[in-house]
C-alpha cells in the first residue's frame, strides 16, 4: 500500500511539472539576473582581423557584453507571469555602491582587484541583500559580429550558459561547505545574419525565457522555499 501511494504521489508531481501553468504561488517570485562573466578574449579585444583573401573578416566585440547580455535576458524574464525581476538599472546602482564601499575600505586596491573581490562574495549574500528568491548567473562563450570584407556580408553570434540558483538552498550549501548546485542550467547559442550581436542576444534571451516557462516555472518543486 505504501509503495502504491508513493508511486501515485510521484506520478502526480510529474503531471504537475509537465502540465501546470507557470508558477502561481501566493506571491511573485523575485529574481536578480547578475552580470554574466566573459573571458578576456571577448572583453579585452573589441576589434580584430581574422582570415585572409575571401575569408578576410572584421570582428567586433564589446567589453561590457556581460552586463548587456544579462540585461537582455532580464527583460525577457520580466514578461513571465508572477515573476518580478530586479530592474537592471537598480541592480547596476546596487553593484556600483558595493564596489564603492569596497574601494573606500581598500583604497590601495585597483579596479581589477575590486572586481575580483566582488566576484568572491557568495551569491547567497547578494540574494539576501537584494531580497530575491532566485539568482540567475551566466558565462558567455561568444558575443561578436563578424563582417566579411570581400563579399560584404556580416553575421552575429551569441553563445552563453545560464544557471538559476535558489537563494535559500544556495546559502545552506555554502554554509555546509558543499559545492553549490544550480536548480536549472542550459547552454545555447544564436546566429543572426545581417544583425548585431545585441539582436542575437535578444533572440537567445527570448528562447531561454520560453524554455524556462516550459521546464522551470511550471515545476512547483522549484518554489518549495517560498
Amino acid at each position: 500500500m505504501t509503495v502504491r501511494l508513493l508511486a501515485l504521489t510521484a506520478l502526480s508531481l510529474m503531471l504537475l511539472a509537465c502540465g501546470r501553468a507557470p508558477y502561481a504561488g501566493s506571491r511573485p517570485v523575485r529574481i536578480a539576473v547578475m552580470p554574466f562573466s566573459a573571458p578576456e578574449s571577448i572583453t579585452g579585444q573589441t576589434f580584430s582581423y581574422e582570415g585572409w583573401w575571401f575569408g578576410s573578416t572584421d570582428v567586433r566585440q564589446n567589453r561590457n557584453v556581460g552586463a548587456w547580455v544579462a540585461e537582455s535576458l532580464a527583460r525577457q524574464l520580466d514578461t513571465v507571469d508572477n515573476v518580478v525581476v530586479v530592474p537592471p538599472y537598480d541592480l547596476r546602482r546596487y553593484l556600483l555602491e558595493q564596489a564603492r564601499t569596497l574601494k573606500r575600505e581598500h583604497p590601495e586596491m585597483t579596479d581589477a582587484q575590486i572586481d575580483a573581490l566582488m566576484r568572491a562574495i557568495p551569491l547567497s549574500d547578494y540574494g539576501r541583500d537584494l531580497e530575491v528568491d532566485k539568482i540567475v548567473t551566466g558565462q558567455i562563450f561568444a558575443a561578436r559580429t563578424a563582417h566579411n570584407r570581400t563579399i560584404d556580408t556580416w553575421a552575429s553570434t551569441v553563445e552563453y550558459q545560464v544557471q538559476i540558483w535558489d537563494v535559500v538552498d544556495l546559502h545552506a550549501q555554502e554554509q555546509a561547505g558543499r559545492e553549490p548546485t544550480a536548480e536549472w542550467e542550459r547552454r545555447d547559442r544564436d546566429r543572426e545574419w545581417f544583425g548585431s550581436w545585441l539582436a542575437a542576444a535578444d533572440e537567445l534571451g527570448q528562447r531561454i525565457a520560453r524554455e524556462l516557462r516550459r521546464t522551470y516555472f511550471s515545476n512547483p518543486l522549484n518554489f518549495r522555499n517560498l
